[in-house]
């Protein structure tokens, strides 16, 4: 830290001209009377020793403006922060950064966020963190980390810095994000820098929630995996499980900090076939070596796919070439710990999806050892009708089911239901197939014999989720012969 108290004298001596013509980059800074060229400003001999002792330009960025003041306080922006000192303290109270966060961020975040000695502190910002002196130096966090996955990175504030992390950068990397030149804004505008700051507002919707979404985002999110749905819960071996729409993430209790994917296609016997050679008349496909010249023909789409999000290494080698799932409808391949569904038809992005196979996964689990208080997180709702209203005896019925979210009304893949029918007093229960990209299914009843013209068959449906209350429907249609 500054022992020389001679610079403060020099600054009075030499500087006190200059603050005559200067405009301070105040909370609402005016623009400089001469925009000056990036890297035209040095650090005040002032702040000089304190900005180097934190890191100086690696760190902090280059300096963007002359000295000004604030508050009576001597400060100068760098491209991430606002280095002050304050003339009338002594010691470690003397320099200090700005709490732009606190200042200008907090109050756009959401009222009832939580308080600040409760959020987390993402594990790969820690070391810097703390080598930097922690809350003494940086301030409490104002969030829990967040994805901008408009910018492409991990980010979190605190009171006085932001941090970030870009998706590419390696395991422990952090950096600054560029608080000194949002702060200052017109008035730095000579500055230029191709880190933009990005969104303020949208952390309450992006809010990293379990302990495996940080692992999750970096491959894409909920967009790519699906919705939780459950909580984290235990398994029986000790494992920390939960379980999504697409996917079954866990670690154990030997590595709690290291997540991996459960290889649920081999657990819910999806098709699987032994490697082949390759086959030059297979078309835009990549050859999955396996060994020894076999493997198996992965669809470019769907090479891409795996690529960008997490590569093979996270959905393992595949487990079969395409198949198609006629039941469902659907092309189809699986690797070790999911499967890609492809849909020709889709728009652009949707072409390629994870199949559905969180609830089928689910319906293994012993309810028992789940914590059902975590419903998906959306409000889904049901509506059920049959293709007859009244049917001939001896006939065939159709019942349709259309899952979707309340708000909305858009349509739920991957869903499936119990569908009771109680015919004279006795239930008779079947299990519905997953609902289509388009939130639909329908099955097909066979003819029931022998009941009497203007029988009522009453039928309920109820949704295979993981949900603390149950979503279900009832109908009922007619068995009607004209005379």
């Amino acid at each position: 830290m500054i022992k020389n108290k001679g610079c403060f004298a020099l600054f009075f001596l030499l500087g006190g001209l200059t603050l005559l013509v200067l405009t301070g980059c105040s909370h609402t800074p005016t623009p400089l009377p001469t925009p000056t060229v990036p890297g035209a400003f040095e650090i005040d001999p002032l702040l000089y020793e304190y900005y180097h002792d934190l890191g100086g330009q690696k760190l902090f960025g280059p300096p963007i403006s002359p000295l000004i003041t604030r508050s009576d306080m001597f400060c100068q922006y760098t491209a991430n922060a606002l280095l002050c000192q304050n003339p009338l303290q002594t010691g470690h109270n003397r320099y200090f950064l700005w709490p732009i966060g606190s200042e200008r961020l907090q109050p756009q975040m959401e009222a009832d966020s939580q308080p600040p000695d409760t959020y987390e502190i993402f594990p790969d910002f820690l070391p810097l963190y703390q080598s930097m002196g922690s809350v003494a130096v940086l301030g409490m966090p104002l969030s829990n980390p967040v994805y901008n996955h408009e910018a492409q990175r991990i980010e979190q504030i605190f009171e006085r810095v932001g941090f970030y992390q870009r998706f590419t950068d390696p395991p422990g990397s952090a950096h600054l994000l560029p608080y000194g030149k949002y702060d200052c804004g017109e008035a730095c505008s000579a500055y230029r820098t191709d880190l933009q700051f990005g969104g303020i507002t949208p952390y309450a919707s992006s809010q990293i929630g379990s302990p495996f979404s940080i692992a999750l985002q970096q491959a894409g999110g909920e967009a790519v995996f699906g919705r939780p749905l459950t909580e984290p819960y235990q398994a029986p071996n000790g494992d920390l499980e939960q379980v999504y729409e697409g996917i079954v993430i866990f670690s154990s209790p030997d590595s709690p900090t290291q997540s991996h994917l459960r290889p649920i296609p081999r657990l819910l016997n999806m098709h699987a076939l032994p490697p082949a050679p390759h086959d030059p008349g297979k078309g835009n496909v990549v050859f999955f070596e396996t060994g020894d010249g076999l493997g198996y023909h992965v669809p470019a789409v769907f090479d891409h796919f795996i690529a960008s999000h997490g590569g093979y290494e996270l959905s393992g080698p595949p487990i079969a070439d395409t198949i198609r799932y006629n039941e469902e409808n659907v092309i189809r391949q699986c690797y070790e710990n999911y499967c890609l569904d492809y849909f020709p038809q889709a728009a652009g992005g949707d072409k390629v999806r994870l199949a559905p196979l969180g609830s089928r996964y689910l319906g293994t689990v012993d309810p028992a050892v789940i914590s059902r208080s975590a419903a998906p997180q959306r409000e889904v709702d049901l509506i059920l009708s049959e293709a007859q209203p009244q049917l001939p005896p001896n006939q065939t019925q159709r019942i349709y089911l259309f899952v979707f979210e309340k708000e909305g009304q858009k349509g739920i893949a991957g869903v499936e239901a119990t569908l009771v029918l109680h015919i004279g007093g006795t239930p008779v229960t079947y299990t519905t197939p997953p609902t289509d990209e388009s939130g639909w299914a329908n099955i097909t009843i066979p003819p029931i014999s022998g009941l009497p013209n203007s029988t009522i068959i009453p039928y309920e449906a109820c949704l295979n989720l993981a949900s603390l209350q149950p979503v279900c429907k009832k109908e009922s249609y007619l068995i009607w012969k004209l005379p």
